[in-house]
């Protein structure tokens, strides 16, 4: 398994990164001249670059100073995303009815966070909101794999 450090890159050392969803697709062109395309990857991975050019030469040393604290590209590292941090569109507020995690059914009480479709971890603690039947509901999360534990199970989705 990846090493990976709790440490998240300060947002004005990323700001004005490029980047985003990278997907792996493999074409294979058939004898018929029909091609087929699969892709060994279920989830799209997110690349971005964090130019250095127009930064102080103290921020050009912190980033590289954190870069080095984590061997270069061997260790993960919390990072937010600028296009993609909220439960909801990048101009509204998130609210605790924005994504659904599951359906309830009266026993299970742990539900994974999920957004469009794609699992959530290592979300940035007090930012989780949760609802059960469109109230406010008492949980936890695991802010190292994304794992919402409510106090009561559901009877009804989440």
């Amino acid at each position: 398994m990846s090493e990976f450090h709790e440490a998240r890159l300060p947002a004005r050392l990323a700001f004005g990164c490029t980047g985003g969803v990278e997907r792996r697709t493999e074409v294979v062109t058939l004898a018929s001249g029909f091609e087929r395309r699969t892709s060994p990857w279920t989830q799209g991975r997110r690349r971005y670059l964090i130019a250095t050019a127009a930064r102080p030469l103290d921020e050009i040393a912190e980033l590289t100073a954190f870069f080095e604290a984590r061997g270069g590209r061997l260790a993960g590292f919390r990072f937010r995303d600028p296009a993609d941090f909220k439960s909801c569109a990048p101009s509204g507020l998130p609210s605790a009815g924005d994504q659904p995690i599951g359906v309830g059914d009266g026993v299970r009480k742990a539900f994974q966070l999920s957004k469009a479709g794609r699992t959530i971890a290592k979300p940035v603690a007090g930012t989780v909101k949760v609802a059960v039947a469109g109230l406010a509901a008492p949980f936890t999360v695991d802010t190292i794999t994304g794992l919402v534990t409510l106090s009561t199970a559901p009877d009804r989705d989440p």
